[in-house]
């Protein structure tokens, strides 16, 4: 899976079922589990650069697919441009996806040894309260990639994508991230 680091401390934002495994119940419902640990690459590093990072807070199963995950003692790049609000997230306009679809596999350049993020352009062609529907190319592993809107501002988290249809994928709007979030990185984001 993907995500993307939205502050300066560390804390990376991505879906519930990048961070968390699936356990099948015995009344066939379903629940996710903590790994045993979790690790992540940056874009343009080293493939064998891996950094553990943390689970910090989750939504349960029925509830919004995000999990915010923080790298301890971090501090740089991360993206500075949230539409917390989604107030510019409108059907028919442009949006584009950043990830590593399929995984590093796909992400890896060997000729700098480096990993390497996908970006693919669309639309937004459904915008409701709950779900943002992207028409763009994703496949498996860009669950957790941004989703961001023409103005450059991440508006979404991809979530899922429909396997007969390629390139219609499912988001989940950005506002339901603010809860996720602890009180010190609220601050630095001028959150309440």
């Amino acid at each position: 899976g993907s995500g993307v680091l939205v502050d300066a401390k560390g804390y990376i934002v991505t879906n519930r079922h990048v961070a968390m495994a699936e356990e099948q119940n015995p009344d066939s419902s379903v629940s996710f589990v903590p790994a045993d640990s979790l690790f992540v690459t940056m874009a343009d590093q080293p493939l064998q650069k891996w950094t553990r990072v943390t689970v910090v807070a989750v939504y349960p199963a029925g509830q919004p697919d995000l999990a915010l995950l923080k790298i301890p003692n971090y501090s740089g790049p991360h993206i500075a441009q949230v539409d917390w609000a989604d107030a510019d997230v409108r059907q028919g306009e442009a949006a584009a996806l950043i990830g590593f679809p399929t995984g590093e596999a796909l992400a890896y350049d060997a000729a700098t040894r480096t990993v390497r993020t996908s970006m693919s352009a669309g639309i937004f062609s459904k915008v409701t309260t709950d779900r943002i529907q992207f028409d763009g190319f994703t496949v498996g592993g860009s669950s957790g990639s941004p989703v961001f809107n023409a103005n450059g501002e991440v508006v979404a988290v991809h979530a899922a994508g429909l396997r007969e249809a390629v390139g219609l994928g499912f988001a989940v709007p950005i506002k339901y991230v603010p809860p996720l979030l602890p009180p010190d990185a609220k601050a630095e984001l001028g959150l309440r």
